[in-house]
């Protein structure tokens, strides 16, 4: 029995579990116990260790076959930056956890180091338009600002320095957000999709209604769920189904978390 054909799907079932444990099953612990919610912050490292993980066995796994997975060279020499730019969350023992993610970011260096040649290539004209697509935001910026409770930290953060908190916003989307979720749903999920053999516009909408499954903790702000997130997960995955490659979405992820408060912060005049 081929035992590698299983470890990266069981892997990926680990990894949407304890995701959609954080965002269903967690909360109404919560409700019930009364407990205080320093947790949630703490699963952002551990959902990162989980992808920390499940990117590096992947890519030992499949190194030769990356582009099943629309893998491409800045999608991962982007991960070991990462660990010089990570914003602290000030949480008890940050320095454990930003210790491990920077270890498995210097494992990913050693990767990219060895094996940059045989990385596809990262298109820049798709690059390009990854960046034009963030333009998306100020249109959905403004059913998006209606939402006053969503955005009320946000809104005084902005008034109060507005360059801080948004090259902060920037920083925690690139280091915690864009790249793993990117990576897991439109690089390795859909590779894994693509090597059962399923049809690629199957696996473009079995993802992207993954993806906003996973972000079932917005469905408390309707307008986010229901209108924004499909929007912007339509966008992410016509960027990687056409390029085939993930630093398209990536970028196009990471400019649309930080733009989108800024805008909404400047249509509420706050």
């Amino acid at each position: 029995m081929n035992v590698k054909k299983y470890i990266i799907p069981v892997l990926l079932i680990l990894a949407f579990t304890f995701i959609g444990y954080i965002n269903y099953v967690y909360p109404v612990i919560l409700a019930f116990t009364k407990g205080d919610n320093f947790s949630r912050t703490t699963f952002q490292y551990y959902s990162l260790i989980i992808f920390y993980i499940l990117i590096l066995v992947t890519l030992l796994i499949e190194k030769d076959n990356l582009e099943i997975f629309n893998i491409d060279k800045f999608s991962i020499a982007i991960l070991p930056i990462l660990g010089f730019i990570r914003v602290k969350l000030n949480i008890p023992d940050e320095e454990y956890y930003r210790a491990i993610c920077n270890l498995f970011g210097l494992i990913l260096f050693a990767f990219c180091f060895l094996n940059w040649r045989k990385l596809p290539k990262t298109k820049p004209n798709w690059v390009m338009l990854g960046i034009l697509s963030s333009i998306i935001v100020l249109p959905l910026a403004f059913p998006e600002s209606i939402q006053i409770e969503k955005y009320a930290h946000s809104n005084n953060m902005y008034v109060i320095n507005p360059v801080i908190y948004g090259v902060r916003n920037f920083f925690f989307t690139l280091s915690f957000v864009s790249p793993f979720e990117e990576i897991i749903t439109r690089g390795i999920f859909w590779g894994q999709l693509r090597k059962w053999n399923f049809d690629e516009n199957k696996i473009f909408w079995i993802q992207a209604v993954l993806f906003w499954f996973l972000h079932g903790w917005q469905m408390f702000t309707p307008i986010s769920f229901f209108v924004t997130l499909p929007v912007i997960t339509i966008i992410f995955s016509l960027l990687v189904r056409n390029s085939k490659q993930l630093f398209p979405s990536i970028v196009s992820h990471t400019l649309i978390n930080t733009l989108g408060p800024i805008f909404v912060s400047i249509i509420s005049g706050k």
